[in-house]
C-alpha cells in the first residue's frame, strides 16, 4: 500500500468519524429542543407513541468470526462472537406480554438473551476456503444454544443466557431515571489460557507494528529495495524516522507552528462557514478539503464547535435581510398600485403611512452593531463563550486551560 493510499484511507476514516460526531451532536440538540417544546397530542404523535410502545425486537443466529495466520506463524487462530437469540417484547407491570393500547408513563420491556459467547480457538481450522453454502452451514453449526455447545470452541466467555427487565420512564428527572434495567443471568464464566494469551499479545504487537509502519511509510525506501542490496537507503530511512519525530516534537511549540495553526484556524472557519451557507467558491471548497486532510480530527471538531456561533449570527442576519427585502417588495408593490388617480393617491398616503409604520417597526430590530455594543458594555465575548462550550474536559480530570485568544 502506497503512502497516498494510506493517506486517502485515513482521510476517509476521519471524515466518517466527523460525520458520526455531527450526527450525535444534532441528535442531542434535537432531543433538547423536543424537551423544550410543548408536546401536542396530535394523531401523528399518538400513532408514533403507540408504535414505539409496542415495538418488538428479535435477532437470532449471529456468528462473527476473525481468522489470523500471520500474528503467530504456523499457528492459525480464530476468534468470534456467537449469539443464539436476542429478543425484546412489551409487557405490563407484572412482566406479562401485552399490547399497550393507551398512553402510559412507564413502558415495560422484557429482554431475553440466549447463549451469548466469545471464543478464541488456537491452532484452528480455516473456514475461509469453503464455498458460500458450506460456509453458511458451518457457521450455523458452530453457534452455541441451550441444548448444544460445540466442542471445537475454546471459550473466553462461556455461553450465557438471561433476561432483562427494562423500564422506560417518559417522565424522568433528578430522582426518576429515564431507563431502569434489571439483568438476571444464569452464569457468567470467563477464562483465558496461556496459548490464548500468547495469541492476543502477538496480534496486538502485529497491529502496533503495522500502525507504526504506516506513520513512516512516506520515508520508507521503494519496494524494489532490500536491506542487503541497499543498506545505505535503509540506514537513511532509520535516521530520518528518528529525526522526523524529534523535529516534530521541537517544532510543536515554536512561534511559526503556532502562527500556522492560527492561520489554519481562521482559514478553516471562513471556508467552513461559507460552505455551510452556500457561499463557497470552487477555490474555497478545494481549500476546505485541503485543510481537512491536513488537520487532525480533534482540531476539526474544535473548529466546527467555534463556527457554530458564527453560523447562528450569519443565519440570523440572512433571515433579517430576507424579511426586510420582502417588506420592501410589498411596499413597492403597494406604491405601484396606488398610483392610479386621485382616489388612489389619497389611499397612497395612508398606505405610505402604514409602510412607514412597518419600517419603523423593522427599525426596532437589534442590529449586529448594537448587539456588539451591548456585549462590550457587559464585557461579554461571544467567541470565548463558543470556545469554552466546544472544549470537552473529562469529568475525572481537573485542567486549567489558558487560551491566548488574541494571538491564536
Amino acid at each position: 500500500m502506497t503512502a497516498e493510499e494510506i493517506e486517502s484511507r485515513q482521510y476517509e476514516a476521519k471524515m466518517r468519524k466527523l460525520a458520526d460526531a455531527e450526527l450525535v451532536q444534532s441528535s442531542i440538540s434535537s432531543e433538547q429542543q423536543e424537551q423544550m417544546d410543548v408536546k401536542n397530542d396530535t394523531f401523528v404523535n399518538q400513532l408514533v407513541a403507540k408504535i414505539m410502545n409496542n415495538l418488538q425486537l428479535s435477532v437470532t443466529n449471529i456468528h462473527v468470526r476473525y481468522e489470523d495466520n500471520m500474528s503467530v506463524p504456523g499457528h492459525r487462530f480464530a476468534t468470534g462472537i456467537t449469539l443464539s437469540e436476542l429478543s425484546a417484547i412489551t409487557t405490563d407491570e407484572n412482566w406479562m406480554p401485552k399490547t399497550i393500547e393507551d398512553l402510559v408513563n412507564v413502558i415495560h420491556k422484557l429482554a431475553t438473551l440466549e447463549s451469548l459467547s466469545i471464543y478464541w480457538n488456537t491452532d484452528a481450522r480455516s473456514l475461509g476456503q469453503l464455498n458460500e453454502q458450506e460456509s453458511k452451514k458451518e457457521f450455523q453449526q458452530l453457534i452455541a444454544t441451550k441444548s448444544f455447545i460445540p466442542d471445537e470452541h475454546q471459550y473466553i466467555l462461556k455461553p450465557v443466557s438471561g433476561t432483562g427487565r427494562i423500564k422506560l420512564n417518559k417522565s424522568f428527572g433528578n430522582k426518576v431515571p429515564k431507563v431502569d434495567a434489571t439483568l438476571l443471568f444464569d452464569e457468567l464464566a470467563f477464562m483465558v489460557d496461556n496459548e490464548q494469551y500468547r495469541d492476543v499479545i502477538l496480534m496486538l504487537d502485529l497491529f502496533h507494528s503495522y500502525l507504526k509502519k504506516q506513520k513512516y511509510q512516506h520515508l520508507h525506501p521503494s519496494s524494489d529495495m532490500t536491506p542487503k542490496r541497499n543498506p545505505r537507503e535503509f540506514f537513511k530511512f532509520a535516521g530520518n524516522a528518528v529525526l522526523a519525530e524529534i523535529h516534530e516534537r521541537n517544532a510543536r511549540w515554536s512561534w511559526n507552528r503556532l502562527k500556522e495553526r492560527r492561520d489554519d484556524r481562521h482559514a478553516y472557519l471562513d471556508c467552513y462557514v461559507a460552505d455551510k451557507l452556500g457561499r463557497a467558491t470552487e477555490d474555497r471548497v478545494k481549500q476546505l478539503e485541503k485543510l481537512e486532510r491536513k488537520l487532525s480530527y480533534e482540531d476539526i471538531l474544535f473548529y466546527r464547535g467555534i463556527a457554530k456561533s458564527q453560523l447562528k449570527r450569519e443565519k440570523a442576519l440572512m433571515a433579517a435581510e430576507e424579511k426586510q427585502r420582502k417588506e420592501l417588495e410589498a411596499a413597492t408593490k403597494a406604491t405601484q398600485q396606488t398610483q392610479q388617480g386621485w382616489l388612489s393617491s389619497w389611499w397612497y398616503g395612508q398606505t405610505s403611512a402604514g409602510a412607514n409604520d412597518d419600517k419603523s417597526d423593522g427599525d426596532l430590530m437589534i442590529t449586529e452593531e448594537q448587539k456588539q455594543e451591548f456585549y462590550d458594555a457587559i464585557e461579554y465575548d461571544e467567541d470565548k463563550a463558543a470556545i469554552a462550550e466546544s472544549i470537552e474536559i473529562p469529568k475525572d480530570v481537573s485542567v486549567i486551560i489558558f487560551l491566548l485568544l488574541d494571538y491564536l
